[in-house]
């Protein structure tokens, strides 16, 4: 990663879920920290049953190590997640107005 986050906060619309992960990657990258994470793996999209705007997404996300600008690090295990993703409109198109993690 490279700690720039305007793209993916472009994004979002005032997903609370959204700014948390733009902040703890800005935090971070302070001072001279980084974040190893390859990308995750979309496996499938599935949109909800009665509703235009939200979808089931299952990806595999892999392990991820944050070291911190103070020599702090942390290890995030990989697995397979779902997340429900809820889509605002948004001038011409759509941005993620919220999501959160499905239970297993």
């Amino acid at each position: 990663m490279t700690g720039r986050t305007s793209h993916y906060a472009s994004m979002t619309s005032e997903c609370d879920p959204c700014d948390g992960f733009v902040e703890a990657v800005e935090r971070a990258f302070e001072g001279g920290g980084s974040v190893d994470f390859p990308g995750s793996t979309i496996i499938r999209i599935t949109k909800v049953r009665g509703s235009d705007a939200t979808y089931l997404v299952t990806k595999d996300v892999p392990r991820t190590v944050v070291r911190h600008g103070d020599g702090r690090r942390e290890e995030f295990p990989g697995g397979r997640t779902t997340l429900r993703v809820v889509l605002e409109p948004f001038r011409k198109g759509w941005v993620v107005g919220h999501y959160w993690i499905e239970p297993s």
